[in-house]
């Protein structure tokens, strides 16, 4: 769903997403990345990310599941859902 969002997120001026794509989907997202023409400076892709914490104390916004650890982790770092 994120990679269909790809165009109208790049269009943001200063938006820059760091994709956490899991292991089994990371070389399709890393093809679908690569024909879209992304700029890897601003669409990062990783398939796992060992300092959660501090990404999500950076993000302005977080998609993600809804798994007890994702929201315990978002919820941690004080990020608010909108209102």
């Amino acid at each position: 769903a994120l990679l269909r969002m790809h165009d109208r997120l790049v269009r943001r001026p200063g938006l820059t997403v760091l994709h956490v794509t899991g292991r089994a989907e990371h070389q399709a997202v890393m093809a679908t990345l690569e024909a879209l023409h992304a700029d890897p400076s601003r669409w990062r892709a990783v398939d796992y990310l060992t300092d959660m914490g501090s990404a999500l104390a950076a993000a302005d916004l977080v998609v993600a599941r809804a798994g007890a650890t994702s929201i315990a982790e978002i919820t941690a770092v004080r990020i608010r859902p909108p209102s």
